[in-house]
């Protein structure tokens, strides 16, 4: 079981089922609970997309070469490294829907600062904490999808993966 895999983890589909719980009781709560996660998806694909188009700009910013500006976009895995086996546990205890509010809250808001750091190690930070929002977003935006797919006893996960394509692609434009 993927449960025993983690010492002490739990998300039992009881946490995330207040997700459609909370949004209305039958089928218009899970059709809800299942638009609020397409949503997510889309959002994280935006988040990443409009700022990787931009990288070039991002370096001439910050008076970057190749490989100071690598050293400083590496900041964004190690906050999605640190942050993806957290969110599991954060889940577990506070539900997948709080979760997902509160990385995309903190990947909307780092994300604008990226634009605005005069320095290589200050895109380093920023970086490291617009990880932390798109790594903690991407996992329990999956654990959400999971728990509605479980509802609806249907296979709808490309679905969700799509709208991260396509916030993706449209945030480049």
């Amino acid at each position: 079981s993927p449960d025993r895999a983690i010492p002490d983890y739990r998300c039992p589909d009881e946490h995330i089922r207040g997700v459609a719980r909370s949004m209305g009781e039958g089928e218009r709560g899970v059709r809800m609970a299942r638009t609020a996660i397409f949503v997510a998806f889309a959002f994280n694909g935006l988040l990443v997309g409009s700022w990787t188009s931009r990288v070039p700009a991002i370096a001439r910013q910050v008076h970057s070469g190749p490989g100071s500006i690598g050293l400083a976009l590496l900041g964004s895995s190690v906050g999605l490294i640190v942050m993806a086996p957290i969110t599991g546990r954060l889940c577990a205890r506070f539900g997948a829907r709080v979760v997902v509010a509160c990385t995309a809250v903190v990947g909307g808001v780092a994300l604008p600062l990226v634009g605005l750091v005069p320095s290589v190690q200050w895109l380093g930070a920023v970086m490291f904490v617009v990880g932390v929002g798109v790594g903690g977003l991407d996992v329990s935006m999956n654990i959400a999808a999971v728990a509605v797919i479980r509802m609806i006893d249907r296979q709808i996960m490309p679905t969700f993966h799509a709208a991260y394509s396509f916030g993706d692609r449209k945030s480049g434009v």
